[in-house]
């Protein structure tokens, strides 16, 4: 790598001639070349290490597998699906309670605001009433 680095220095220096060379042109394309080769060289070590480590893994956990004594699944009870309960189950049960208290909350309190304002409106038209009452009063002594 070092030499290819120092190989595209020289090369980027000789580049700022007007033109171009066919030995400037022959010594970029063999630079990539070797480039292409480097990587595809690192590529394949890559896939090999990930291959073994693969094959590694999956012949431990094939292992790990043939050492366990065989689950007897006939001789466990049946649950239904809704009676197990995971963490996540729990939590999105609890987020849906709150969700539903604070609904809950959240109507009580408009019903209250909607009550205070019909009674409000109920007193100014009884006051309005009051003070026409008085007016035609006051009009007709």
């Amino acid at each position: 790598m070092l030499d290819m680095s120092a190989e595209l220095q020289r090369l980027v220096q000789l580049r700022r001639s007007s033109t171009l060379t066919v030995d400037y042109q022959e010594r970029w394309a063999t630079l990539k070349a070797r480039a292409f080769e480097l990587l595809n060289t690192v590529n394949h070590k890559c896939i090999k290490i990930q291959e073994a480590a693969n094959l590694h893994h999956i012949s431990s956990v094939l292992l790990v597998e043939e050492d366990q004594a065989p689950l007897f699944l006939a001789n466990t009870p049946y649950f239904q699906k809704s009676e197990y309960l995971t963490r996540e189950g729990r939590v999105v049960k609890l987020l849906k309670e709150k969700a539903k208290k604070d609904q809950e909350a959240a109507k009580a309190r408009e019903d209250l605001l909607l009550q205070k304002k019909l009674e409000l409106e109920a007193e100014i038209k009884r006051q309005e009433a009051l003070i026409q009452q008085l007016m035609n009063k006051q009009a007709n002594p």
